[in-house]
This record gives structure tokens, sequence and C-alpha cells, in this order.
């Protein structure tokens, strides 16, 4: 298939044909599906070799999208069907069996426990249970390990901004969608190759009939695939505004993405409507040392190194808080991700259109000013741009003398990733431009200067 819609707001807006008979059958996306192959490839290798795999990223990378299409490719597989269950409007982690129970089509308990009836009907069927939007009951994994403790050859498929954290599940985190490659001049072919692009052009058209990608528009579409670092929700969002601005004013109006990137679909929940309603529905799930350490972090533009968050935002921390702890829960809920797990020095990356919202809570926050004298910046005398409050036009400049000496309680600058990483696409020969399809390049950033909330 080509054209999509990538992500839980296309699956939420599903139409009410479904794929299958039966109840729990699977929503039918009313738009096509972009790319991913290589994601659908990985994410059906690991469920064929385990009974549990939850697909984890954050708000808007595509998990619902991609989840319902894996399952409408291996249905034949699963001989008494595949189960759709929508965890959206759940909030009690104890609602979650009687969920289950629905979405399978099961009226009551019999006189026993609905875990005694749900196993009942699991018992040796060949089943695929699809679990949506975990992430606000996750105490309730504990019921989902227990189902497939009681049965022999279940499969669950879950969607979740975090794992489970239950014995036998196997992660596989969604990455966002890979990005044209830095070229001197863009051209509409090696840009079109570009699943991020497709997206864009495919939901630019149905705005904008006829839309397509060209020599003329190629690199304004490629910068801005770029800038929201592929991810699925904001570009399509950001495609939705092609009817109201120039491609090059909305590249323009993304310094403030999440002023922006607003007005989804009607028939969506509405922390889907907007980029900053899905960031801050992840946000709302954090702990409050979890949200103090996301909001130092901001500080930081392109990557962090554990260092740098002991020694700059760790001190933000006024909750008690343990640092790895706060951190292990950012990494947990997809917020911040690990860059590099070979590097010697632990580093850690974070969307742009999340940092953005991010120093929207630290310019909130009375540690902000303590935060942001602890930020070092890399070379001197330059105009930093205050992240957060930009769009006030404020300005501050740092001097630095040359023969000034720096304390040890300021981060070391190596902490800093200036070249922020995103997956390229290959070159429209085929051969990549930077080692494996898949496989991560660095970009020069958008400046140091303009790092510093």
């Amino acid at each position: 298939m080509t054209g999509s819609s990538s992500e839980e707001s296309a699956a939420s807006g599903s139409s009410d044909s479904r794929v299958g008979d039966g109840p729990g059958r699977l929503p039918r996306p009313r738009t096509s599906f972009v790319g991913r192959e290589d994601e659908l490839a990985g994410a059906r290798h690991l469920l064929e070799h385990n009974r549990l795999l939850t697909l984890t990223g954050p708000g808007g990378s595509g998990k619902t999208r991609l989840c319902i299409e894996l399952a409408s490719r291996i249905l034949s597989g699963f001989a008494e069907g595949v189960h759709f269950v929508s965890l959206a409007d759940i909030r009690d982690p104890s609602l979650v069996p009687v969920s289950i129970a629905q979405g399978i089509g099961l009226q009551d308990a019999r006189g026993g426990t609905l875990l005694e009836h749900l196993r009942r009907y699991v018992g040796n069927r060949r089943l695929l249970l699809v679990l949506d939007n975990f992430e606000q009951v996750l105490p309730a994994g504990e019921f989902v390990q227990q189902l497939l403790d009681e049965s022999t050859h279940l499969r669950i498929l879950v969607t979740s901004r975090s794992p489970l954290h239950v014995s036998g599940e196997q992660e596989y985190p969604v990455p966002p969608l890979r990005v044209p490659e830095r070229e001197t001049a863009w051209s509409a072919g090696s840009v079109a190759a570009c699943e991020s692009a497709q997206l864009f052009a495919a939901r630019a058209a149905a705005r904008v009939p006829g839309f397509a990608i060209d020599d003329k528009n190629a690199e304004v579409i490629a910068r801005v695939v770029k800038r929201l670092d592929g991810l699925p929700l904001a570009i399509e969002l950001a495609a939705a505004r092609v009817n109201l601005l120039p491609l090059e004013t909305i590249l323009a109006r993304l310094e403030d993405s999440l002023g922006l990137l607003i007005g989804g679909a009607r028939d969506v929940p509405d922390r889907q409507r907007t980029l900053r309603a899905t960031i801050a529905w992840s946000y709302a799930l954090l702990s409050d040392g979890a949200r103090r350490l996301l909001a130092a972090s901001s500080v930081y533009r392109g990557g962090i190194s554990l260092p740098s968050i002991t020694a700059v935002c760790g001190r933000a921390l006024e909750s008690g808080a343990p640092v790895l702890d706060a951190l292990q829960e950012l990494v947990d809920h997809s917020l911040l991700r690990l860059a590099a797990a070979s590097a010697p020095v632990p580093r850690y990356s974070m969307l742009e259109t999340v940092r953005e919202f991010a120093a929207e809570r630290l310019s909130t926050m009375p540690e902000a000013a303590a935060v942001h004298s602890r930020h070092t910046p890399p070379s001197s005398g330059a105009w930093l741009r205050i992240s957060g409050v930009r769009r006030a036009g404020l300005t501050r400049q740092v001097s630095t003398s040359s023969n000034s000496s720096t304390t040890t309680s300021e981060p070391p600058l190596t902490g800093i990733d200036w070249r922020p990483r995103h997956r390229v696409c290959s070159s429209p020969t085929g051969s990549p431009r930077s080692g494996p399809r898949g496989a991560t390049s660095r970009r020069a950033g958008s400046g140091w200067a303009s790092c510093l909330a």
C-alpha cells in the first residue's frame, strides 16, 4: 500500500467497517499505509517468537497504525481470530479485564471469576489479542501476564507509550519515519523516495488536490519533515496547513511548532488533535520528579549525556526522586531515548517538539534560572535564544572572556550532542548514502546558539 495515516489519531478516526468477523474485529483505517516495511518485518518476526509484544514510542509515532497494519497482515495465522480492544477511554486498570471480555464478545462470567471465564474461552485457541493505548492502565499488565499464563497459543500485541514491565514481554520501539538525507540540492526524486515526505504529500493532497513533490517544493518539504524529526502526527498536522499557508511559511512557523500543529480531524480524541495535547497526555502520566527532569533537559538541543543530566538537570529535582529513577521513567515513556547503546558515555535524544514542550514547562518553574545558569555554551560571545519564551522575542548575550576559569560545578561540554540524529532514506538508486537502511546519520544542528532556554 502507499499513502497512510500513520498515527494513533488515524486509527482512532478509523471507519466503522472492520476487517474480519465477530467482536473485536480490526478497525479499517480510512487512509492507506505509507512505508514501514522494515518495521512490519521486524515486529512480525518478534511476535512469531514472543507471546507478548509491546510497540512503544512517543505520542504521534504511529504505534496504533503500525499495529493495525501488522495484525491485518497476519490474520490468516490465527484460526480463531484477531480481537482489537481499545483502552483509550479507560483510566481505571481494574476495568481492563472487563474491556477485554467485551472486546472478545464474552457476556458474563457464568458464576466464576472473569479471569476463569477468559481462560476457559482462550484455552487452546489460536488468538491474537490487540490491546491499544495501554500507557494509562499499566498496573493491568499483571492481568495480561496472568492471561498468557492461563493460555497456550494466545498472542498479545500491545501499543503503549511505556512498556508493561512484566515477565515475557518483548518491547519494540517504533521509530520515527525516515527523513530525506541532506544533499547539496534536494531533488524531487530523492525526497519523494522518502516515507516521511510521502506521508506529507499524501496528507497535503487531501487538502489541495493534485499536490505533489516536485523540484520547486522538494527542498522545503525535506526541511519540514526533518524539522519535525519524522514524527508522523506532526507531519500530518503540518500538511493539513497547506491550504492555508505556503510551504515556506509553514517551515518558518515551525519555530513555534506547538502553536502551528493544531487542528486535527474532528473525529479523533482531543489529545490527538494537537501536538501539544498529545505530548501533554504523556507528561500528565509522569511523576513529579520525571516532569522536572524533562523540563530541565530541554536546555539541550539535539542530545544530552548522563553526566550533563546529573550536573545540570539533576539539581533541578526538588522532589527527592533519584535522578536515575526519573531518567528511567522518561525513557520508559518514550520522551527520552538512548541515542547509542554502544557509546562509552550514555547519551539521550529528545524529539524537538518534545523539547519545545518541555522548555515551556521549564519557563514556569522556580528553578528555571538556576538550570539556565548551569548550562555552559560551547563557545563565547554568542547571542542565545531563550527557548520556551521565544515568542516574546527575548534574547540574552553570554560573554565569556578567554581567561575566565571554568568551575567544576559546570557541566562538561562533551555532554552536548550538537548534531541531532535522524533515520535517513536511501538514495534513489537504492544504495544508502550513510550505511544500511535504517541506520542513523548525523547532521548539522540548527546551531548551538539556539539550544539554551
